[in-house]
């Protein structure tokens, strides 16, 4: 695919050549006479201009497509390898069979010389009459060297230098655009030539649309000195990515020229969607964190966004919008906030650019300090553990060492035998150690005492049952004898444990210590930051706002928030963060279907069937001869090989025979796959909430989306910055259907591309071919090589089928959505609640003293 660059200039050159050539047919009749010679004298006139006209864009679209041919030939005889020659050579040959390009400049040339004959015709005649009604024509040779210039492509209109450019740029002459009042009087020559001005490109996003017409309506659409056919290409030139979609089925035709410019202008010029989508990208965009640098490129964003908003039709810059505004702050770290806060509240009337200019201020002054801190700290000598980090620039590598002392909550964390330090060893590991074993002995000499107590009670109450017997002694029938009771009294005699009891005992002790374990881990202690802002809605009334800003990640996954009241704990907030839900945003590229390829194949003897002439040469890729009719429901493509011939191959001429081959691809089954990427791939935070306050526990689930505010009870939670993980399979395309989705490797090619649905369901032979099978010199069926490409080939392969698990997230398809979960990842929450009020003033524990008693029983 060497020459893939090539192809699509010279196929929409020969397109547009063929169209001008076609419409310039009508000017090869002659003028017929008539009566009136004033009347004829004007229509000769007429005639001669137009076709002066049609010779010079014939012939400037002639030139420009073999200029490309030429810059194709050149790659050609530039290449040296055998094998890469013979690769060229047929991509040579496909892109002369589809663009057909000889015959296009041939049947041009043959134009030109008619066009020329005709315009003779028509200055012969017009001198005639202008010489019979007395009409002084200006100097024929004058007249004839303009004619000639423009043909040899020498004017000074430069239409025919920005077609030589391949479209990409046009250079900006005396004419091109309209006089400028102010230089009016005041003309001077030209010493420095003109620079050359790139076409902006479109590539779909509508609210970039108006920035993009603005500059192509100066520069093309309102140039009088441009031919419709040139405005034309330029703006199909202009259009890239999924703009091209929009008018596509338009045929690039002078005619067409309007409908196009409407059809873009309908479908992406509408403003007020525009501004709508300018205002989800701000509500969408990321916040800034701390650094210096990427509170830079935030505030370049949001200028970008007001830019776009004012190009739309709306110039926010002007407007008092408090919700402009806020959004616009929240976008920025507290610190630079409050300045801003401080220098716009004495204004009366703060507009959108006063918020920028102070934000802007507020930025620098904070690149300012901190190129300034950083370049102090780095003198700094320590040697506590840090992180290094490398950022390669353009030329070379960055590296940036972080010294981080270790975190302030083990300063508070040193309480022997506290339930801190045991959920955090590492602030007093010795500490930590002690308190353990301490804490375990005890819990053992607890269990083994009632154990033991519980064994000697119950022991000694059946020893009494037991010796408690009474003897009765019975005479015969007869004889009378008193009954005499004897009663036998023993002490309590020490005995050991029975050993069936061990098993019951041990079960005993290794769930109480198992359930004494467990409610001993506490939460892992993660990274949080509480924040006191005082919020004013009005000049009248002002609240205090008390936030704490929690930082998740996938080695903190919970953490736990203490209420205190009056220097006690009324309440706890556990909060657990589930991995991370990241859904497509899909676009659909083509639909196709699970085919195998099947070659139908047919032999022709000389002058037999279709096999006459030079058919082998001339076959095109979808022509389906009758010899092979019954594949005709099916995508693929038709070769021909000539093979021998005469007697001893069966045939009575000794010429050339024809086999004909054509790989057609057939459905296995009915299902139809929809090919779709994902553009992009939205977050939402799955928060599992448990609060217990006042002895009184609340468990909620609550699925967050970032930057969306989220209440739960007296608690607002908020996802103010969220750094989603990127995998590799995540930039897969992806075969879904009703019943199952597959992931497509990546560079692997579908046999078959269908435009829509129906197409792929009941025009099935209309889709596109992409299989090319190696069957050149091939004389028999088996020798043709085919890639095994195709959707069973993808399914085969597990890793390839959805849902899939990978050591770091897991990838579902349910309910025509795919979505992704993973604990990789960093988000940081917001909650906003009241209840935080005392918690950020500074709490003494109160003291925990273990005193040790006598033991006391038998």
């Amino acid at each position: 695919m060497a020459l893939i660059f090539y192809k699509k200039p010279i196929v929409l050159g020969a397109k547009t050549l063929k169209t001008l050539t076609d419409n310039a047919s009508s000017y090869t009749k002659s003028l017929e006479p008539c009566e009136n010679d004033e009347l004829y004298f004007n229509n000769c006139s007429r005639a001669a201009d137009l076709i002066t006209e049609m010779i010079i864009q014939i012939r400037s679209s002639k030139d420009s497509l073999q200029r490309k041919v030429d810059k194709m030939q050149a790659r050609y005889d530039q290449t040296s390898g055998k094998d890469e020659k013979k690769e060229l050579l047929r991509e040579v040959v496909e892109i002369e069979k589809e663009s057909k390009y000889p015959e296009i400049m041939a049947a041009a040339i043959e134009m030109i010389y008619m066009l020329d004959t005709r315009l003779t015709e028509a200055n012969y005649d017009k001198t005639r009459l202008a010489k019979k009604l007395g009409i002084t024509l200006p100097d024929s040779t004058k007249s004839r060297r303009l004619i000639s210039r423009k043909l040899s492509g020498e004017s000074s209109d430069q239409r025919n230098s920005s077609l030589e450019d391949d479209m990409e740029t046009m250079s900006l002459e005396g004419e091109f655009f309209t006089e400028d009042e102010s230089d009016t009087g005041r003309k001077v020559n030209k010493t420095i030539a003109t620079p050359k001005i790139a076409l902006p490109k479109f590539f779909g996003v509508e609210e970039e649309f108006s920035e993009f017409w603005a500059v192509f309506d100066t520069l093309v659409h309102s140039n009088k000195s441009m031919s419709t056919v040139e405005k034309m290409l330029f703006l199909k030139d202009c259009l890239k990515g999924g703009s091209q979609n929009a008018l596509k089925g338009i045929q690039s035709v002078p005619q067409n020229y309007t409908w196009m410019v409407e059809t873009l202008k309908k479908k992406y010029g509408n403003k007020p969607i525009n501004r709508s989508r300018i205002v989800q990208r701000l509500v969408n965009m990321r916040t800034a964190t701390n650094t210096a640098d990427d509170c830079v490129t935030v505030l370049d964003k949001v200028k970008m966004l007001i830019n776009l908003m004012v190009s739309a039709g709306h110039d926010i810059r002007k407007t008092e919008d408090p919700i402009w505004t806020e959004t616009i702050l929240n976008k920025f770290p507290n610190a630079i906030v409050k300045k801003v806060l401080l220098e716009i509240q004495e204004k009366e009337e703060v507009t959108i650019e006063n918020v920028i200019d102070s934000l802007e201020k507020q930025v620098n002054a904070k690149v300012y300090v901190d190129t300034r801190l950083n370049a102090s700290k780095a003198k700094e000598t320590r040697t506590s553990p840090y992180v290094r980090m490398k950022v390669a620039r353009e030329d070379h590598i960055v590296t940036t060492s972080k010294y981080c002392d270790p975190p302030n909550f083990c300063e508070y964390n040193k309480g022997f035998l506290s339930k801190a330090l045991l959920g955090n060893p590492h602030c007093w590991p010795e500490g930590a150690i002690v308190s353990a074993a301490v804490i375990i002995a005890i819990v053992l000499s607890l269990i083994v005492a009632i154990a033991t107590f519980g064994m000697r009670k119950f022991i000694a109450s059946r020893g009494r049952r037991n010796s408690l017997r009474i003897s009765t002694k019975v005479r015969r029938p007869g004889l009378r004898q008193r009954q005499e009771s004897v009663i036998e009294l023993s002490n309590f005699k020490m005995t050991t444990l029975n050993r069936r009891y061990i098993p019951v005992a041990a079960l005993i002790v290794l769930s109480l210590l198992s359930s004494a374990f467990s409610g001993a881990s506490a939460c892992q202690h993660g990274y949080m930051r509480h924040t006191a802002d005082l919020v004013c809605e009005n000049k009248e009334k002002c609240f205090y706002s008390y936030n704490r800003e929690v930082l998740f990640n996938r080695v903190f996954t919970e953490l736990c928030i203490q209420i205190r009241h009056n220097n006690q704990t009324i309440g706890t907030i556990k909060i657990i963060k589930r991995p991370m839900e990241l859904t497509c945003s899909k676009v659909s590229m083509f639909f196709t279907r699970d085919t195998e390829h099947k070659i139908f194949h047919e032999k022709r003897c000389p002058q037999m069937g279709s096999c006459i002439g030079d058919k082998c040469a001339t076959l095109k890729p979808n022509e389906i001869v009758p010899e092979l009719e019954r594949s005709a429901d099916y995508p693929g493509y038709s070769t021909c090989e000539n093979t021998c011939s005469g007697l001893t191959c069966g045939c009575l001429l000794p010429f050339p025979a024809c086999t004909f081959f054509r790989i057609a691809h057939v459905p296995k089954t009915k299902a139809i796959y929809e090919v779709i990427r994902c553009v992009d791939w939205k977050p939402k935070i799955p928060i599992d909430l448990e609060v217990t306050l006042y002895n009184k526990e609340r468990k909620h689930s609550i699925m967050l989306t970032p930057y969306i505010t989220e209440k739960f009870g007296e608690f607002s939670m908020n996802v103010i910055s969220v750094q989603k993980p990127h995998f590799p399979i995540l930039d897969r395309r992806f075969a879904t259907t009703q019943t199952e989705t597959l992931v497509i490797p990546e560079n692997y090619r579908l046999p078959v591309e269908c435009e829509n649905l129906e197409m792929a369901k009941s025009q099935f032979r209309n889709c596109t071919n992409r299989m090319i099978c190696a069957c050149e010199g091939a004389k028999t069926l088996e020798m043709c090589n085919c890639p095994d490409d195709s959707i069973l080939d993808v399914r085969n392969s597990i890793a390839n089928r959805l849902p899939t698990i990978t050591p770091t997230m897991e990838m579902t398809a349910t309910d025509n959505e795919i979505k992704a979960f993973s604990h990789e990842g960093e988000v940081l929450i917001s909650i906003e609640s009241a209840l935080f009020l005392n918690s950020a003033n500074f709490i003494v524990d109160q003291p925990c003293i273990v005193e040790f008693g006598n033991v006391t029983g038998c």
